[in-house]
């Protein structure tokens, strides 16, 4: 069975957020550490943001504030296994940044692997040492030039809890990635550095006020991200609308051009402006699929009925009885 191509889930110009654009844009260019952390509720638009400030960072971002920066080609999700510890998030740093910028670490990387697999902990210890060393290092001479760096998920932060480590005692080595962010990582930063954060976390903000306090040099802005209003919502079914034109699918592009014009005003409705639940609507008239009542009903009438209809809409759009 052919998976079915989730149309509006797929990468499309951003729509909205331009002020958020150029804020980052004016901040990497301003000199100095600055943090973004946007937080909203899940399918509210912060990867795609992410992505979006990275790209125009690397392609579309004013010449003469980014020359020369150093800017990571992905976002680093703290979601990932891989993430869990220390080394694990610096080698994913250097993955996003460029392993070519860090070769003094990369070439202690094969003395660590060979120094767990003869269980030599001592070894293990020194190594470990020694790598964070040059990482930290070759990442303050990169942060001259300007560095711009990604991190989603960072709700991992509130589930992070080991009681096997908590009675190991104060000398235990530290086993979250996410905590050796905030404790070593980001206090570290010096130079042009533009760090960008997003998830939906109860813990961050009072970490990232700390971090402020006791490193004033840090600059920190929290955001709360908005759903779309009613153009915003337009503007996105029209850019599927003109993703399926370029694929060469006419009708889906028209089908979605009709609803973006003649039903705009009961999508924004139905999915209160949150980008994840438009990506529904998207496919689902992109592909022509047979809609849920209530898409078919007068906007008056669902404003009447309220909550109760629009959890049966996502349900039926979700597949969820």
């Amino acid at each position: 069975m052919k998976p079915i191509e989730f149309t509006g889930a797929r990468r499309i110009p951003m729509v909205g957020r331009l002020d958020l654009l150029q804020e980052a844009q004016r901040r990497i260019g301003r000199g100095g550490v600055h943090l973004l952390y946007f937080e909203g509720s899940g399918g509210i638009g912060k990867t795609a943001l992410l992505e979006a400030i990275l790209e125009q960072s690397q392609w579309g971002g004013r010449a003469e504030t980014l020359s020369g920066s150093c800017v990571a080609h992905e976002v680093v999700d703290l979601y990932h296994v891989d993430v869990y510890t220390a080394e694990g998030l610096i080698r994913r740093v250097m993955e996003a940044l460029g392993k070519w910028f860090f070769q003094e670490a990369q070439e202690l990387l094969p003395a660590l692997e060979r120094a767990r697999l003869a269980s030599d902990m001592e070894a293990v210890r020194h190594s470990e040492a020694a790598l964070q060393a040059a990482f930290f290092a070759e990442l303050a001479a990169l942060s001259e030039d300007g560095v711009v760096l990604a991190f989603d998920t960072l709700e991992v932060l509130d589930h992070e809890h080991d009681p096997f480590q908590d009675e190991l005692g104060e000398d235990a080595p530290a086993l979250s990635g996410v905590r050796w962010l905030f404790e070593s990582f980001l206090p570290a930063l010096r130079g042009n550095v533009l760090v960008l954060l997003a998830g939906r976390s109860r813990a961050v903000p009072a970490k990232l006020e700390q971090l402020h306090k006791e490193n004033d040099r840090i600059l920190v802005r929290r955001i709360e991200l908005a759903p779309f209003d009613l153009d915003e919502t337009r503007q996105y079914l029209k850019a599927v609308a003109q993703v399926e034109g370029r694929r060469g699918d006419g009708d889906a592009a028209a089908r979605l051009w009709t609803w973006a014009e003649d039903r705009g005003e009961l999508v924004h409705y139905l999915s209160g402006g949150r980008p994840v639940l438009l990506a529904l609507v998207a496919v689902l008239v992109s592909l022509d699929w047979t809609l849920p009542p209530a898409c078919e009903s007068p906007l008056e009438e669902l404003q009447r009925l309220g909550m109760e209809l629009w959890w049966r809409v996502v349900g039926w759009m979700v597949g969820v009885s």
